[in-house]
């Protein structure tokens, strides 16, 4: 299954019923980009990965985007040009004027990307028993984007009878993902990150908003990204 972890934007308006229309809802959705940055931790150019994304999105996110200020890779203690993938989380809310939209962002990190990814199968037994849980695994890619190595680093769950089975199967399906590393100086480099994945059942807590490790999305989180964020960037309105 092809993933980049990004979501179709929907802008949409709630369809009026024969009495009221009711009131819109904030809208949430992330988007992948890859983000050249130069020796001086400009931006150089933006490339989002999501096809037919909306002109009123991409626009006003690709103009904030150049303007941010990254700390460059370095090789040899010099700063190099680098390519960096950068995964934003925007928040449209309503103006309260007419179908109107304003854009917020709400989250913004970088490194490697998830390029092919197959979710791991629910053990039955942990199935039967609504057994949900949230592990965190600490992976190591190479420059080609494979997994070398993976081990939990934490997990949290309903009960203790199935974990050691639920980090099984999520070890096994893991070390088959395929990821979009960074690149330095034009070439591509390994990279430690921290990949989260949940099993979830309706009614059964699910863990999506612990926040240990600074794990509280589903994305992965680069350790030591080559390329490193300097910008506050959480708040900003486009």
């Amino acid at each position: 299954m092809h993933r980049h972890l990004i979501l179709t934007f929907m802008l949409a308006v709630l369809a009026a019923s024969s009495h009221a229309k009711p009131a819109p809802e904030p809208l949430k959705a992330s988007f992948l980009a890859a983000v050249a940055v130069d020796e001086h931790g400009r931006v150089t150019d933006v490339q989002f990965h999501q096809e037919g994304m909306s002109d009123a999105i991409r626009m006003p996110l690709e103009r904030d985007v150049r303007g941010w200020e990254f700390e460059p890779a370095r090789i040899d203690g010099q700063p190099a040009p680098s390519v960096t993938q950068l995964l934003i989380t925007v928040l449209a809310e309503p103006t309260g004027v007419g179908d109107a939209y304003a854009l917020r962002i709400i989250h913004a990190s970088n490194g490697p990307a998830y390029d092919q990814i197959q979710p791991p199968r629910y053990p039955l037994t942990a199935l039967r028993s609504r057994t949900a849980a949230r592990l965190v695994l600490a992976v190591e890619i190479d420059a080609d984007g494979k997994v070398v190595a993976a081990t939990v680093d934490s997990i949290r769950s309903t009960g203790n009878r199935h974990t050691k089975m639920l980090s099984t199967h999520t070890i096994d399906a893991v070390s088959k993902w395929t990821f979009i590393p960074e690149q330095v100086a034009g070439q591509p480099i390994g990279s430690s990150i921290k990949v989260p994945v949940n099993f979830c059942l309706d009614g059964v807590p699910c863990f999506e908003d612990d926040a240990a490790n600074g794990s509280g999305g589903n994305e992965p989180i680069a350790e030591r990204p080559a390329v490193q964020l300097k910008t506050e960037v959480t708040g900003r309105r486009l």
